[in-house]
């Protein structure tokens, strides 16, 4: 699905350079594959010590979800509460030049919480892109939210 969407900031609970996402690529109801390439700016604020470590990918991830979850109809809000089967295969997101392909996977999802596999890779030119991040996510939401479309 391809249809007109809303900005990406408009989609999550974040504002300014703390909105990591750029641009939607795909989306349908399994889940999103977003591009982005915040990974190489300096005022991202995820960065520590003039890089970004991979491990900040978790967060691009969690953010494809909530992007994810807001175009299949689902009110904004909820907490990050597990991470498992996380593998890093980079040691910083900022040493590549490629732009970050975001994948979210929806595996699960209920009024109160959804599970994501999210994917990271950077962008090549060829069809094979390099895997930089993979791990699965569980997200509980606020009490208040009750529109999941599944």
């Amino acid at each position: 699905m391809m249809a007109s969407v809303p900005p990406i900031a408009d989609m999550i609970p974040h504002a300014g350079t703390m909105v990591l996402l750029q641009e939607i690529l795909h989306w349908d109801a399994a889940g999103v594959l977003c591009r982005t390439n915040t990974h190489r700016t300096l005022d991202n604020p995820l960065r520590r010590k003039n890089a970004l470590p991979a491990i900040a990918g978790i967060e691009y991830g969690a953010q494809a979800a909530a992007v994810h979850g807001a175009l299949m109809g689902q009110a904004a809000g909820g907490y990050l509460v597990s991470v498992k089967d996380c593998q890093v295969d980079t040691k910083y997101l900022s040493d590549h030049q490629g732009a970050l392909l975001v994948s979210a996977i929806r595996l699960m999802a209920s009024k109160e919480a959804f599970i994501y596999r999210i994917v990271i890779e950077e962008e090549s030119v060829s069809t094979l892109h390099i895997g930089l991040l993979t791990g699965q996510i569980t997200v509980m939401l606020d009490s208040n939210n009750s529109s999941i479309s599944t």
